[in-house]
């Protein structure tokens, strides 16, 4: 996998990351904290995509052109 489409999927979340904590100057949240939600929000596609799938392909019929 080319670093061209990490940085293009990774770098839009990563701004608004940016852009949001850099907003909250009065009581900004602990990096870590932030961090470990943005991390849990990565991890938390892959099974959200494959009951999508599953639910569409088996539940409701819906054969996805994939």
């Amino acid at each position: 996998m080319s670093w061209y489409y990490l940085f293009v999927v990774f770098a839009p979340a990563a701004f608004t990351l940016w852009f949001v904590y850099m907003k909250d100057k009065w009581e900004p949240e602990p990096k870590l904290q932030i961090l470990k939600i943005f991390l849990i929000g990565i991890v938390s596609i892959p099974p959200t995509f494959l009951i999508e799938y599953l639910l569409q392909k088996k539940v409701f019929g819906i054969d996805l052109a994939l």
